[in-house]
């Protein structure tokens, strides 16, 4: 007791003489010094832990901090103090931004357990960028870590104590469909989807319908919400897909459905190279890719420009599909890109029109039109290239530009030089195509898609 006692007394001692220091005579000063004083005496560490809270929210404010060191700082805190809620808020909130999915996952259910309406306020008060994601329920927030963990049991059961617990905005109905999705649940991925179909919401509704056999629902989203050009997550940071290889699955689906068959075929390859060997929708995917590489070669081939003659334009579709076979070797070793072959044709010049002389003008100006040259001896036709009725082209073509470019980039891990190669081989290919000329004054831009067969 006595040891007790003397300590209290140079606590005391301490404490006083704290105050009674130089530069103590503002009291609000001297108050707080004295306040982090017992709050050490009462809990230790509880300065630094503090500390490094506001390092993480410091961290966070930025646009591409270095988070390494605020990840270290969090996990050494809540190893000491396994009960500070804002420990593993922000540590979930880091491990988040840093795609650490499964520290994600756990440090969201330490902090459900501790306090389940916990919010990171500090950084609401400045943040704007994400701050839908950082009001959302935590059990939320840790479904969705769950999910892109791979951990959809333990996912599904966190976005059904959300619900349970009266949360109903989209945010949880989309996490609900993603999880449910992953699954195979069709039916409960529709109906959770459903309610949050905006936006990528749209995109996980169409792969269930498809994934369900119903392509009456696909064709009616597809034709009004889905872009398999501009999908809405090459945009942003986040993912809408629980498995990653469903983003090329989504993108085939609305590419089928708006009949970019060409594309369609590439997507659904690459979700085929990557979604693994036990993906249960490996069957409809290749079902899909197969019915789109049978579409007709007119379907792979664009045509533009002034001239309008179908006739013309049925000609160099017909030559263009001739040459399918050298085009498609050119891209042998790339079979999850997709390149367009542009080629741009131009027409002899346009006849010159005389101009007649004003009848208005004075007769002593006016000139006798002069004589007409002797007119070239014809030329002998050209074979034609064509094995139906139709007449040769009656000028050379002169192509302005002859140019390749990929569309779909191929997967990860080709080789950049293959890449080149695979452009100037279609390029070369390109420029020796014998396509017909477009008439006098006109010009035409054919471009083709191209993909390995």
């Amino acid at each position: 007791m006595a040891t007790v006692a003397t300590v209290a007394a140079l606590v005391a001692t301490s404490s006083v003489a704290a105050i009674a220091s130089p530069g103590a005579d503002d009291p609000e000063r001297a108050a707080e010094r004295e306040s982090q004083f017992w709050t050490e005496v009462i809990e230790p560490g509880a300065a630094d832990r503090r500390e490094q809270v506001a390092d993480a929210v410091r961290a966070l404010r930025l646009t591409n901090p270095d988070l390494g060191p605020v990840t270290t700082g969090l996990h050494q805190l809540v190893e000491a103090a396994p009960d500070d809620a804002d420990g593993w808020g922000y540590l979930a909130i880091v491990a988040e931004r840093r795609r650490q999915w499964a520290v994600c996952g756990r440090a969201y259910q330490r902090l459900v357990a501790l306090d389940p309406t916990w919010r990171p306020h500090a950084l609401l008060e400045s943040i704007t960028r994400g701050k839908p994601l950082l009001t959302r329920d935590p059990l939320v927030s840790q479904a969705a870590c769950w999910s892109r963990a791979g951990e959809f049991a333990s996912a599904r059961v966190a976005i059904e104590a959300a619900i349970d617990r009266g949360e109903s905005g989209a945010e949880v109905w989309l996490v609900a469909g993603q999880v449910a999705l992953a699954q195979g649940r069709l039916d409960d991925a529709i109906t959770a989807l459903n309610r949050t179909r905006s936006g990528v919401g749209a995109w996980l509704l169409a792969i269930a319908y498809d994934r369900a056999g119903r392509d009456a629902e696909v064709d009616a989203i597809a034709a009004n919400e889905l872009d398999d050009t501009r999908p809405p997550w090459v945009a942003s940071d986040a993912t809408p897909f629980a498995i990653a290889a469903d983003a090329d699955y989504g993108a085939g689906v609305a590419a089928l459905h708006r009949g970019r068959f060409d594309r369609a075929v590439v997507y659904f390859r690459r979700y085929l190279a990557t979604a693994g060997a036990d993906a249960r929708w490996r069957r409809r995917a290749d079902e899909h890719a197969r019915a789109a590489a049978a579409a007709p070669i007119a379907a792979s081939v664009a045509l533009g420009g002034s001239d309008g003659d179908l006739e013309l334009r049925a000609a160099v579709t017909r030559t263009v599909g001739e040459a399918t076979a050298p085009l498609a070797s050119c891209m042998a070793s790339i079979p999850t890109g997709l390149a367009e072959l542009t080629i741009t044709l131009i027409g002899p010049p346009a006849r010159l029109i005389e101009l007649k002389p004003s009848p208005f003008a004075p007769r002593s100006k006016r000139r006798p039109p002069p004589a007409s040259p002797a007119p070239p001896p014809p030329r002998p036709p050209r074979p034609s290239p064509f094995d139906g009725g139709l007449s040769p082209p009656r000028f050379a073509p002169t192509q302005a530009g002859v140019s390749a470019n990929f569309t779909i980039a191929p997967g990860p891990g080709t080789d950049d030089d293959v890449r080149q190669q695979a452009l100037t081989c279609l390029e070369r290919a390109g420029a020796a195509l014998r396509l017909p000329a477009p008439a006098p004054g006109a010009w035409l831009t054919v471009r083709v898609a191209v993909r390995a067969r």
